[in-house]
C-alpha cells in the first residue's frame, strides 16, 4: 500500500493515527518536512504544528498532504514501477512504497489476489498499467512468465523474501521508457 493511501486510512481512524502514519510515511519515503511542504504547497509550519499535535488537520490540509505524498511517491511512476501480486497477508509484509535503484526511486505497486485466477488477472493488469517487472508467488510464476513480456520474479512468503524479490525485480527492469 502506498504511503499516501496509508495516511488517508489513518486519517479515518483519528488525528493521532494520522500523525503516526504521517511520521512513518515521511521516514519511509526518506523526505524532509521541507520537501513535503514543497510537494503539498503547505507551509512547513503547518506540517510541524500538525505533527506536534498543536493543530488538528482539516479536510483541505489532509487533501494537500495526500497530494504531496502522491507527488513524492510518483516521482518515477511514469518511468517504471514494480508490481507485487500476492495475497493481502503477504502484501502486508512490504514495508516500503519504493526502492532506490541506481539513483532512481522505483515505486512498488501492490495488486492483491485471493485466488490463482485473481493473481493471473492481476499480472496482466499490472503489465497493462505499465509495470516494468512483476513479483508473484512461485505457484503461478511459470504460468505468468508465459503471459506477460516483463521480467517475473517468484517470491518467498516472508518479509526478507519479499524484499529480496523486489530488489531482484528492480535490478531486472530498464529505466528507459
Amino acid at each position: 500500500m502506498s504511503v499516501a493511501r496509508e495516511v488517508e486510512e489513518a486519517a479515518m481512524e483519528g488525528d493521532e493515527a494520522l500523525r503516526k502514519s504521517l511520521v512513518e510515511g515521511i521516514r519511509t519515503l526518506g523526505i524532509s518536512i521541507k520537501e513535503l511542504s514543497a510537494a503539498s504547497d503547505l507551509p512547513a509550519s503547518t506540517l510541524y504544528k500538525l505533527l506536534s499535535g498543536k493543530r488538528d488537520p482539516n479536510l483541505k490540509t489532509l487533501r494537500a498532504i495526500v497530494g504531496g505524498l502522491q507527488k513524492v511517491e510518483g516521482f518515477d511512476r511514469a518511468l517504471a514501477f514494480v508490481a507485487v501480486v500476492a495475497s493481502r497477508r503477504v502484501l502486508s509484509l512490504i514495508k516500503t512504497s519504493s526502492l532506490d535503484v541506481n539513483g532512481k526511486r522505483i515505486p512498488i505497486r501492490e495488486y492483491p489476489a485471493s485466488s490463482v485466477e485473481d493473481a493471473i488477472l492481476a499480472t496482466v493488469a499490472a503489465e497493462k498499467d505499465g509495470a516494468r517487472a512483476l513479483i508473484c508467488a512461485p505457484i503461478i510464476a511459470k504460468t505468468v512468465e508465459r503471459l506477460v513480456s516483463i521480467p517475473t520474479v517468484a517470491i518467498e512468503h516472508s518479509e526478507e523474501g519479499i524484499m529480496r524479490g523486489i530488489a531482484t525485480a528492480c535490478g531486472k527492469i530498464t529505466l528507459e521508457p
